[in-house]
């Protein structure tokens, strides 16, 4: 399966998992993360809705079949982390500035 074929599957897992549950999730992060896609199938599997069980199980395989497809490299060839660490300080809240105490739309 292809990287857009899993990307179209986690897509359609998204919708679904945010109409019968109302859980909102992050599809591109979906197909770069296995400990996020493990979470999120383990998720919609705790729902009874038949559709969200089979993309759950189809996404499964996808992510299966893209790791077989994965070829073996040593690791003195990984390449660079997803995330790059922070190197800039945290700002500083100035004790006299306005702040939102709002909430979200």
């Amino acid at each position: 399966m292809t990287q857009m074929e899993s990307f179209a599957i986690a897509a359609r897992l998204h919708v679904v998992m945010r109409r019968a549950m109302g859980r909102v999730t992050d599809v591109e992060w979906m197909t770069r993360s296995r400990d996020y896609a493990s979470e999120v199938m383990r998720l919609a599997r705790l729902h009874t809705d038949p559709e969200l069980l089979a993309l759950a199980d189809k996404f499964e395989a996808s992510l299966a079949e893209s790791r077989r497809a994965a070829p073996a490299t040593d690791k003195s060839s990984r390449a660079a982390p997803l995330v790059a660490p922070v190197t800039a300080p945290m700002p500083v809240a100035l004790p006299d500035a306005p702040r939102y105490v709002g909430r979200l739309r």
